[in-house]
């Protein structure tokens, strides 16, 4: 099992995760976020917020942390914003 799929296997469709976007002040801006559909590495999501709070932006290119809980254990994967869709729904690569 390589890197990307050990990291899918704890994402499914439907599941809420924990988004993690760096801010310029080296500081870290928590949302939450629904998974849309998952392509082999590529993730679909869409962000709770519409409008992110002042201060929090996302690019094409960034990278972000999602993280989940699952049977008690928390899982965390690297990924890069690949496009961003109407109201923040965002298409992630994992890293």
């Amino acid at each position: 099992m390589n890197t990307n799929e050990y990291c899918t296997s704890h994402y499914s469709t439907g599941k809420k995760v924990e988004v993690d976007i760096p801010l310029l002040n080296a500081q870290t801006f928590r949302d939450w976020a629904i998974i849309n559909e998952i392509d082999e590495d590529l993730v679909s999501l869409q962000l709770s917020r519409d409008i992110l709070p002042d201060g929090v932006s996302l690019r094409v290119g960034q990278i972000l942390t999602i993280r989940s809980e699952n049977d008690c254990q928390i899982h965390s994967c690297r990924c890069f914003i690949v496009s961003m869709g109407y109201d923040n729904e965002l298409l992630l690569r994992l890293t």
